[in-house]
C-alpha cells in the first residue's frame, strides 16, 4: 500500500502542477505557447504513468 500512496501523491502533485501551468491561460494562449503545452502534457503523462502502476484494487476504488 505504501507504493500506491506514493504514486497517488505523485499524481496529485502533477495535477497541481498542470493546473498551475494553465492558470490564467485561455485556450488560444495555450495553443500559442509551446512551453505551457509541453509542461501540461508532461504533467498529464506523469499522471498516466503513475496510474498505470497502481494496484488494481486501488485503481478501482478511486
Amino acid at each position: 500500500m505504501r507504493h500506491d500512496e506514493a504514486l497517488l501523491l505523485h499524481m496529485a502533485r502533477a495535477a497541481c502542477d498542470a493546473v498551475g501551468f494553465a492558470s490564467g491561460f485561455t485556450f488560444p494562449d495555450f495553443e500559442r505557447s509551446r512551453l505551457h503545452r509541453n509542461a501540461i502534457l508532461k504533467a498529464m503523462k506523469i499522471i498516466d504513468d503513475a496510474a498505470a502502476r497502481l494496484n488494481s484494487e486501488v485503481r478501482e476504488a478511486n
